[in-house]
C-alpha cells in the first residue's frame, strides 16, 4: 500500500519593512490532509528578523510564519524565501514548496524647496528628493498651508506620481515673498488588497515671489508731438519694476514716427514716441505692456492709451493778378 503525499502550491506575498507576514501556510491541492509542516530552510538574503522567531524546525503548524517580520534597510525590495515540507496525517512528507516574501524598504524623501513667480505653474519632481528606499515612489498630498495674500489659481493634479504638485499656481498680491507649505507622504505601492508601504511625511516649501501690478494709463497729444508718457510703477510700490515688455501696439492706421522700436524698455521707453494723424478725428494708439520685476517676475498686462489729435491739412493755393 502506497500512502499518498500532500501536494502544496508555492506561496508569495509582499509586505512592508517590519510588517508581520500574517500568512497561513496552504493546505494540499490533492486532498491529502496536512497535519504539520517542516521548515527546512530560510534564505533571508541579508535581512534581519524584527519579529517572530524564524528558524529551521520540524512539526510546526500552518500559522508558524504568521508573526514573522523583517527589516529591509536597503534601497530595493528584498525576497525572503522559506522552504517548507508538508507532512500528512500518516507522516508522509510531500514535496517541498517555497514561501517567497518580498519585503519592501522604507521610502524616505528629503524636504524640498521651489521658488516661482506669482501666477507661475509649479514644475517639481518629488522623486528628486529621495534619500533611500528606492528611486521612484507614489505620493499623497496630505495638507497644504496657503498664507494670507496668496490666491490659488491652479490646482495640483491630485495624481500620485512624482509630478503630483504640478499644475498648482498662486497669485501673490503683496509686496514680498510668501511661502506655501505642502505636507506629503511617500509610499511604495503593493499589488492586490494589501496596504501600501508608507514612509515618513516630508514637506515641500514653495516660495511665491510677487509680480508687479501696473494701472492702465491714458494721455492725449497733438499729431506729431512726443506722447510724453512715463510708464507707471507697481500700484502699491512693490515689487520694484526693472523693465517693461511691449507686447503689442495698435496704431489704428497712424504713421509711427519713432527712432527706436525695442521690445524690452525702461519706464521712459515710449516717452518720445510720436504719431501723425491726418484724419478728421481723434485716433487712439493702444500699447499693451507687461511689467517685469527685479526678480524677473512678469506681471499682468496693462494698457497705455494715447489719443492723437488730428492736424489740419490745407491744400496749396495759386492765383494770378495784374501789376
Amino acid at each position: 500500500t502506497i500512502r499518498p503525499e500532500p501536494l502544496v502550491d508555492p506561496q508569495t506575498l509582499t509586505v512592508c519593512n517590519e510588517q508581520v507576514l500574517g500568512v497561513t501556510l496552504n493546505g494540499s491541492t490533492n486532498g491529502v490532509i496536512v497535519s504539520s509542516y517542516n521548515i527546512t530552510g530560510i534564505n533571508s538574503n541579508g535581512l534581519t528578523a524584527s519579529a517572530g522567531s524564524p528558524q529551521v524546525k520540524n512539526n510546526v503548524s500552518d500559522d508558524e510564519l504568521f508573526d514573522d517580520a523583517w527589516t529591509n534597510p536597503s534601497n530595493a525590495p528584498v525576497k525572503v524565501v522559506y522552504t517548507v515540507v508538508p507532512v500528512s496525517l500518516d507522516g508522509v512528507e510531500g514535496g517541498e514548496f517555497p514561501v517567497t516574501v518580498t519585503v519592501n524598504p522604507v521610502p524616505v524623501v528629503d524636504t524640498q524647496t521651489e521658488t516661482v513667480c506669482s501666477g507661475e505653474t509649479l514644475n517639481l519632481d518629488l522623486d528628486g528628493g529621495i534619500l533611500s528606499g528606492g528611486t521612484s515612489f507614489k505620493y499623497t498630498i496630505d495638507d497644504v498651508v496657503i498664507p494670507s495674500g496668496l490666491t490659488r489659481t491652479g490646482l495640483a493634479s491630485d495624481e500620485t506620481g512624482s509630478d503630483a504638485l504640478n499644475g498648482d499656481s498662486f497669485i501673490n498680491t503683496t509686496g514680498g515673498n510668501l511661502i506655501v507649505e505642502y505636507t506629503v507622504t511617500p509610499y511604495i505601492e503593493i499589488p492586490g488588497d494589501a496596504a501600501d508601504c508608507g514612509g515618513a511625511q516630508f514637506t515641500v516649501r514653495v516660495t511665491v515671489k510677487p509680480a508687479p501690478v501696473v494701472a492702465d494709463q491714458t494721455a492725449t497729444v497733438n499729431s506729431g508731438d512726443a506722447i510724453g508718457v512715463r510708464l507707471g510703477a507697481d500700484t502699491d510700490g512693490a515689487p520694484v519694476i526693472s523693465s517693461y515688455i511691449i507686447d503689442d501696439i495698435n496704431t489704428n492706421g497712424l504713421e509711427f514716427s519713432n527712432s527706436s522700436n525695442n521690445r524690452t524698455i525702461s519706464a521712459d521707453g515710449i516717452f518720445n514716441h510720436s504719431y501723425t494723424n491726418t484724419s478728421s478725428s481723434d485716433v487712439n494708439v493702444i500699447y499693451r505692456l507687461i511689467p517685469v520685476s527685479e526678480d524677473v517676475c512678469e506681471g499682468e498686462e496693462f494698457t497705455v492709451t494715447v489719443t492723437i489729435r488730428p492736424e489740419p491739412l490745407v491744400d496749396p493755393q495759386t492765383l494770378t493778378v495784374c501789376n
